[in-house]
């Protein structure tokens, strides 16, 4: 058998801005990131190293969920070790693995956006959750409650958290690994027609 994988579910776009980065700076070698998005997501890591499910509309949203389920329990068959990253743990993927009582997995929470900031709590999600709860029984694929912080940190089964910023970071006393981008300033023309505005959140802080 193989010593280690390395997983990234990665359910919306924002982790793939950081992920080449991310993989390099920690020196990664073996992985593979999944995606279980609606169209692909753009990114800068070599197509060998991803695997997508695409979905369309809710039934292939959920046949995708039992998909990506068996295509990472047949991939991690072949190591001893394998370390998880997802940004939360209320997508039903992460969930399932995420409170499985399975001592070769390590779970690394990764930054999701604004969520690692704010007291966002699954509290006024329990019929989503309950939901999810009984897809998962229909389709084989264990999702699990949970009553806290939306990124799971509260359930202290993360071994460490990556953040881009510290102050204000929501943890339970993780291991916090910090993720140096570098901030390039580019000389903006004068020309109108060449300003961008972008509304959102600053990677940096």
């Amino acid at each position: 058998m193989k010593n280690e994988i390395h997983i990234f579910l990665c359910f919306n776009p924002m982790p793939n801005i950081y992920l080449p980065t991310l993989i390099k700076e920690l020196g990664i070698k073996e992985y593979k990131v999944i995606e279980f998005y609606s169209k692909p997501i753009i990114t800068t890591i070599d197509k060998k190293y991803i695997k997508r499910f695409l979905h369309s509309n809710r039934l292939t949203y959920i046949r995708n969920i039992r998909l990506a389920v068996q295509y990472i329990e047949e991939m991690i068959k072949s190591y001893h070790k394998v370390t998880f990253y997802f940004t939360h743990i209320f997508n039903s993927i992460a969930n399932y693995f995420f409170f499985q009582n399975n001592t070769s997995y390590n779970f690394i929470q990764i930054p999701e956006g604004i969520a690692n900031y704010y007291n966002i709590t699954t509290k006024s999600l329990i019929h989503t959750m309950i939901l999810k709860k009984i897809i998962g029984l229909l389709i084989g694929v264990k999702f699990t409650l949970y009553f806290s912080h939306l990124t799971g940190i509260m359930e202290k089964r993360y071994n460490k958290i990556v953040a881009f910023y510290t102050n204000g970071l929501v943890h339970n006393n993780q291991e916090i690994i910090k993720l140096n981008i570098d901030r390039k300033f580019e000389r903006i023309t004068e020309d109108a027609k060449y300003r961008i505005l972008i509304l959102g959140q600053s990677y940096y802080n």
